[in-house]
C-alpha cells in the first residue's frame, strides 16, 4: 500500500467478510441497490486485467474504485467504475489520493487513457474530475443489455 498522511491506498487482495462489508458500506453511498458479490470480487482479485483500488484510514476502507484494462489494437485503455469516497471523508483529500493511486496503477499496466462515465447530476464529482484534468469526450455512450 502507498501511504500519504493517514491515508493508505492499495489493491484489494482478499474476499474476507470484513472486506466485503467495508466495500458494501462505501459502495452503497454511490448506488443504494449495489452490493458486492463475493464470487465477482474473487474474479476481480484473480484477474490479470482488473483490480479494486481502495483508500483506507486507520485500516478502514473509506474509498474505492474498480478498474479494468481493455486491450485495443492501437493501445491499452482502462475503464473506471465505482469511484466513491465515504461521505464522512469527502473534502478531506481522500479522493485525490485515490485518484493518484489509479493513475499509478494505469501507468504500471501501460495504459494511455482512463475512461469513465459520470451522471451529470453528480456535480461535485464533475468538478473533481475536471480538477484532476479529465475532459468530457464528444461521443455517445451506448448500452446493449445481453439477455
Amino acid at each position: 500500500m502507498s501511504e500519504n498522511s493517514n491515508v493508505q491506498t492499495g489493491v484489494v487482495a482478499d474476499s474476507s467478510v470484513e472486506t466485503i462489508q467495508q466495500l458494501n458500506y462505501v459502495l452503497t453511498q454511490l448506488s443504494s441497490g449495489t452490493k458486492v458479490d463475493e464470487a465477482r470480487l474473487k474474479k476481480i482479485i484473480e484477474s490479470d486485467t482488473a483490480d479494486i483500488i481502495v483508500a483506507k484510514v486507520d485500516g478502514k476502507i473509506v474509498g474505492m474504485a474498480t478498474i479494468n484494462v481493455i486491450q485495443k489494437l492501437a493501445s491499452a485503455k482502462a475503464e473506471l467504475e465505482d469511484f466513491v469516497v465515504d461521505s464522512g471523508q469527502r473534502g478531506s483529500g481522500v479522493a485525490g489520493i485515490l485518484w493518484e493511486a489509479l493513475v499509478e496503477w494505469c501507468k504500471s499496466k501501460g495504459v494511455e487513457n482512463l475512461e469513465f462515465t459520470s451522471r451529470s447530476s453528480r456535480e461535485a464529482a464533475q468538478r473533481f474530475y475536471a480538477k484532476m484534468g479529465a475532459e468530457i469526450r464528444d461521443t455517445n455512450f451506448f448500452r446493449y443489455k445481453i439477455k
